[in-house]
């Protein structure tokens, strides 16, 4: 404290009074930044963990088709065996009921928005690589 200034001075008290008003403001705010980031920590840590499940789910998925491709090369025989891993659409029009093949996918804990149209999946080029063991 100053020399020539009371404790006992009003003006001393009021300016003590109106100092420690502002660390209280300032100290609620810090601890509510806290609050508000450890928030968005936790928020975001929740959101992590829903992501790394779908991307499980989906690659559950991919390895679903990638076995049904590799059941379906399997049945045409050893004369496709230097084909690519990719399917073409049929130069004839086959009858519909040997268009439609069905495949068991479990889709229990699944979203709507995670399911997929297999005959979208089917239409699409896949890879080179596609039915190898590391990919």
């Amino acid at each position: 404290m100053p020399k020539g200034i009371s404790k006992d001075d009003p003006e001393y008290e009021q300016k003590r009074a109106k100092n420690n008003e502002a660390i209280r403001k300032s100290r609620e705010k810090k601890k509510k930044e806290k609050e508000d980031v450890q928030e968005q920590v936790n928020k975001l840590k929740q959101e992590n963990s829903q992501i790394e499940g779908q991307i499980l789910s989906m690659q559950g998925q991919i390895d679903v088709l990638k076995e049904v491709i590799k059941q379906h090369a399997a049945k045409k025989g050893p004369s496709q065996e230097g084909a690519t891993a990719s399917i073409q659409q049929p130069q004839q029009p086959v009858p519909v009921q040997q268009q439609q093949q069905f495949v068991t996918i479990d889709v229990s804990n699944l979203a709507p928005n995670q399911l997929f149209d297999l005959p979208d999946v089917a239409n699409q080029e896949l890879p080179d690589n596609f039915l190898d063991e590391d990919s």
